[in-house]
């Protein structure tokens, strides 16, 4: 068990610096001047230079990657030259933002789903059943901009239902402590209930839009499962005991088909944390997504490769915590070979 459980970790920290050395590579062979989009077209040779020898971009691209993860271990994250801002500052600073949107769009995922698959299984109408097939096919076939641009012609312009892409809040100014950094928690600590109304308002579209696809995903997943360990033996006793078919489906076929469909789980935790650029650069949300949108753009090395190693990392432990609990809730799968 030893042995195993090192050689996971082993694979973990493998993944992460391979993520970590691709990115590194990739972005430097990209095209594009980083020095001459922080300078500008008219800067002199003198200061490319020194800026060139300042970013490190003068050494050869070993000697560059070295640099970088002796510094990631120090806590030097590097600076952004576009933002002229330490990025381990400007990222945490981004981080609540996106990490607000990110954990409500989980919520709405494993929640939905969870209805989404029991209904399924439970139902004997056959159109119920397509109905939810239906809504599945169309959420994760639809891309994640389209649904988003899709939702705000809908629900913002055309009922006016939902504020429109304005962040986090329609509060031009407001005064709230910081107390763990998510507006609409903090909002309703502090008794603002018109602001948490308003952010609260502000996140269901975002959260929705990224959470559609990882909640139709998770639905086909959960629901499959569901449907292999409902007619499985156990269950059909369970019935001999009195036990009404909504019970036995909820009592003994649906733990079993959660811990099969916990690994998928990981992985939509890991692509939901992660994968906010496009969210919100629609809908105008000041996290981490959009800094890497523009970061991008101007080719900050610094700012983008310390997303890719974020995200890396959560994909890793995600995983890796997963496995955790399933060899705990099933013991016989963590002594398989």
């Amino acid at each position: 068990m030893i042995r195993k459980n090192f050689t996971r970790l082993s694979m973990a920290l493998f993944s992460i610096f391979g993520a970590s050395i691709l990115s590194f590579v990739l972005l430097r062979l990209a095209p594009g001047d980083p020095v001459g989009l922080v300078l500008g077209p008219f800067a002199t040779e003198q200061a490319r230079e020194h800026l060139t020898r300042e970013m490190g971009l003068d050494k050869p691209i070993l000697i560059q990657y070295g640099i970088y993860i002796r510094d990631l271990f120090k806590g030097n994250w590097g600076y952004s030259y576009s933002m002229s801002q330490e990025v381990r500052k400007l990222f945490f600073s981004r981080l609540p933002a996106s990490l607000e949107l990110s954990i409500f769009a989980l919520l709405f995922t494993i929640s939905f789903a969870l209805i989404l698959a029991l209904f399924r299984t439970y139902t004997k109408c056959k159109i119920l059943k397509h109905l939810v097939d239906g809504i599945c096919y169309v959420c994760y076939s639809m891309p994640q901009f389209f649904l988003g641009l899709l939702l705000l012609i809908v629900f913002s312009g055309l009922f006016k239902i939902f504020p429109g892409p304005e962040g986090r809040t329609g509060f031009s100014f407001f005064v709230l402590p910081r107390i763990t950094g998510f507006l609409v928690i903090d909002s309703l600590i502090s008794g603002r209930m018109d602001l948490f109304i308003d952010a609260l308002r502000h996140l269901i579209l975002p959260a929705c839009t990224l959470g559609l696809y990882s909640m139709a995903f998770l639905t086909r997943i959960l629901q499959a499962n569901l449907e292999r360990t409902y007619h499985e033996q156990y269950v059909t006793i369970s019935y001999s005991r009195g036990l009404t078919e909504w019970k036995a489906l909820i009592r003994h076929a649906l733990p079993n088909a959660l811990v099969t469909s916990s690994t998928t789980a990981a992985v939509l935790i890991g692509i939901i944390l992660t994968g906010t650029m496009l969210v919100e650069t629609i809908f105008a949300w000041p996290g981490i997504g959009s800094l890497i949108t523009s970061s991008i753009q101007k080719k900050d090395f610094s700012v983008v490769q310390a997303f890719i190693f974020f995200s890396s990392f959560i994909f890793v432990i995600s995983n890796l915590i997963v496995e955790f609990l399933i060899t705990k809730i099933d013991p016989r799968i963590g002594m398989e070979k």
